[in-house]
């Protein structure tokens, strides 16, 4: 379960997020929409560890029940390559490496066997259709393939946890359509919980809850 209890954020005098509180069970599938600048992603990012909140006396974020702003920076830096995947909008691709390569990246981070990811990797492969791309680097594939590749780079540690900021913002209406039913059979298959980032009211409303950000508040719909 991910809990937020009293979050804010600043930057110098302008107040992002003011004082959220939310609970997302294990397994959902949640979107956060907003306008623009509202803090959508400045929301994800918190939820992912890679930016912190406001100091507060009663503030805290816990992931899987552990609170994760009590942790040293190595501590936070390794749950969270265990415990969270990122798809962004525009892939984070390394050009230099290949798919497959780009995909085990976390793994090699974490320090782990190559290959006892090997089966996950096909795996992975197979459900997301790059079984054939896998020796290509992403300068040779498509906008939608490179989208794919970043899922399987998602997901190859096993995450509790799928954090996608604005996954389809760059791509065709039919791709884009297919990335969130890809977010849909990943967080079916896996049982992995799926946040999405999107601008899109049509796709916001295939998440089981969808949080809109405004004013610096969350509302749950």
């Amino acid at each position: 379960m991910i809990v937020l209890n009293n979050i804010s954020k600043s930057f110098g005098n302008q107040k992002i997020l003011n004082n959220i509180s939310l609970k997302i069970s294990n397994g959902d599938f949640i979107s956060v929409v907003g306008p623009s600048g509202a803090g959508k992603t400045t929301l994800i990012n918190i939820i992912g560890t890679i930016e912190s909140f406001d100091p507060g006396q009663n503030s805290e974020l816990k992931l899987d029940g552990v609170e994760v702003s009590k942790l040293k920076e190595i501590e936070i830096s390794k749950f969270r390559n265990e415990n969270i995947g990122f798809v962004f909008q525009f892939h984070q691709l390394l050009p230099e490496l290949n798919c497959e390569e780009n995909i085990l990246l976390p793994i090699r981070i974490g320090r782990k066997n190559l290959n006892d990811f090997k089966e996950r990797l096909l795996s992975l492969s197979k459900t997301l259709n790059i079984e054939k791309i896998l020796n290509k680097k992403p300068d040779f594939i498509s906008g939608g393939e490179k989208q794919r590749v970043s899922f399987a780079r998602a997901l190859i540690n096993n995450p509790k946890i799928i954090l996608a900021d604005e996954p389809t913002g760059n791509l065709d209406s039919t791709n884009s359509r297919k990335i969130i039913e890809l977010l849909q059979k990943i967080n079916k298959k896996y049982g992995v919980t799926v946040i999405y980032v999107t601008h899109n009211e049509e796709f916001a409303k295939t998440a089981n809850v969808s949080y809109t950000i405004k004013d610096g508040k969350c509302i749950k719909h």
